[in-house]
Order: C-alpha cells, then structure tokens, then sequence
C-alpha cells in the first residue's frame, strides 16, 4: 500500500473503451493504472490472440464440456515438460502445448488412443493434427479429445 491507501497491486478492471474511460463497474481512479495486460475491452476484442478473447475461448470450452468441473483428473506424465496431459475420468483428455514457439508431436498414451479431437484451442497460427496416435499441436495451443 502507498500512503495515500491505495492498494498499488490490486488489479483493477480493464478499461471499457479505448479513450481510456472506465468500464461502468470500474472503481473511481481506476484509469490511474495504465493499460496493462493489452489495454481496453475495446482493443482486446479486435485481436483474437488477446486475453480477452482466450478467456472467453476457455469459458465456453468449460460451459460445453462439464466433465472439467470435475474433482476426477489425472494429470498423465510426459518427458517434455511443454506438455500437459490431463485426464477427465475415461470419457475426455485435455493436451496443452505450453511452448512459445515450437510445435509438438506427441505419442498419445495408452488410454487416450482411440479418441477423437472434439475441439482445439490455438493461441499461436497452426492447427492441431490427430493421426495414427500421434497428436501435434501448435505452440500455445490445446487440443480437447472425447471418446
């Protein structure tokens, strides 16, 4: 805290509008904080590759897939630490490529072949590919696979 009360690292909300202005649930002085985190609403709805937009992405991916709500989740090791393979009971896995710039191809594990990708995520350009067991994905991406 400074000495004026103010909570220097609270995260305040993203501007509404490009001007600047507060969105209509903004505390008064929040456009004190600087346009962090890629600016305004306004800005980050024109860039697909936004915060914004992502967050959006992944909320719709959990309303439509209920099974990620649930306390049933394995997290299957992998050699490249890029990667992450989670489980959701037997019925659906999400994979992530966490990497910034490099496209990975995986062997799916034993419990993951046969299914099929039901939705992708992709940050960066590229697509994820599911063929004969192997799964690549693009960096920053995720793959979604359902029996």
């Amino acid at each position: 805290m400074t000495g004026d009360g103010i909570d220097q690292n609270k995260r305040l909300p993203m501007q509404w509008a490009a001007n600047g202005e507060d969105s209509p649930k903004a505390p008064v002085g929040a456009t004190e904080q600087s346009q962090t985190d890629g600016g305004s609403v306004a800005v980050q709805e024109k860039n697909p590759n936004s915060l914004l937009i992502g967050t959006k992405k992944v909320l719709r991916l959990k309303a439509k897939y209920p099974e990620i709500a649930s306390s049933r989740i394995t997290n299957v090791e992998e050699d490249n630490t890029d990667l992450s393979v989670i489980n959701y009971g037997n019925t659906l896995t999400i994979i992530n490529n966490f990497s910034s710039n490099q496209t990975q191809t995986i062997q799916l594990p034993k419990g993951v072949v046969g299914m099929k990708l039901a939705d992708q995520l992709v940050v960066t350009s590229g697509q994820v590919i599911l063929k004969d067991g192997k799964l690549t994905l693009p960096a920053y991406s995720t793959a979604i696979l359902r029996k």
